[in-house]
């Protein structure tokens, strides 16, 4: 599928770095010109806070999305929609499982039970839980309604589907070794396109958000930026199939062995 060469492209976030690394007195000046603009840039967002609260998970939203984007555009502008639509299913999905490590790493939740290990008769391990569903699928901007609210603003026509149903179905496949995401991607294909998605963007999106809880609204809000765009290519329900279907997934793989 070619997803694997995510990255491959020149990123303009690693401008930054690039100057850090270069010592010429001009590149100096750009890069405290640049980190200056990126001080009173976040500064302004805060102030903002008290009348959007989630102004900073909208904005870094808009800047994700944009970057995914400019990394699967082709050289012909083509964008292949199943890609952005892999890659954004698939940072909500893991953005909520990371997002309840990082809460129970801060002392905001109980470290004991703060993810419920599920292990497979193969071996594997998966997650589970109240505090993973909670950012997953039970709250007001929840990852499953923001993608909801967007479906049915989009496809009026098309009824939401059962999620208890298709949360099932996730469960059944845990620990089925023939079983692949779209019918094509394997579970260790996942894991490492995920974590790959996640160490690029989860750096930006933690300046825009002011607390861990924001982070699963952002990608949930890059999610709506791209059915947005998958919409017009795809057929409503078989692209919410496919987003529900790596959401619910991606959230309970096994990551921390790979993160170790």
């Amino acid at each position: 599928m070619g997803f694997f060469n995510f990255g491959k492209k020149k990123q303009t976030q690693n401008s930054n770095q690039d100057l850090k690394q270069n010592p010429d007195p001009e590149n100096q000046e750009k890069r405290e010109r640049m980190e200056q603009f990126e001080k009173v840039f976040f500064e302004t967002i805060d102030r903002k806070r008290e009348e959007d609260p989630l102004i900073g998970a909208k904005l870094g939203a808009k800047e994700i999305y944009s970057r995914l984007i400019d990394n699967l555009k082709e050289s012909d502008n083509r964008l292949n929609v199943d890609n952005l639509l892999l890659f954004a299913s698939g940072l909500a999905g893991i953005s909520c499982q990371m997002t309840v490590i990082r809460l129970a790493e801060q002392k905001q939740i109980p470290e004991t039970g703060a993810l419920i290990v599920v292990q497979c008769e193969n071996g594997c391990k998966y997650f589970m839980g109240d505090n993973l569903n909670y950012f997953l699928l039970e709250n007001q901007y929840s990852v499953y309604s923001l993608l909801a609210g967007i479906y049915q603003h989009l496809a009026p026509e098309h009824p939401l589907p059962d999620i208890h149903a298709y949360a099932g179905e996730c469960v059944k496949n845990l620990g089925n070794e023939n079983y692949k995401i779209w019918g094509r991607i394997t579970e260790p294909e996942v894991i490492a396109l995920n974590l790959k998605l996640w160490n690029a963007f989860y750096p930006i999106a933690e300046k825009f958000c002011k607390t861990p809880q924001e982070i699963p609204i952002l990608f949930g809000l890059v999610l709506q930026h791209t059915m947005e765009t998958a919409l017009q290519v795809l057929e409503p329900e078989k692209c919410l199939s496919m987003a529900l279907e790596n959401i619910l997934y991606s959230a309970k793989l096994n990551y921390l062995e790979k993160l170790k």
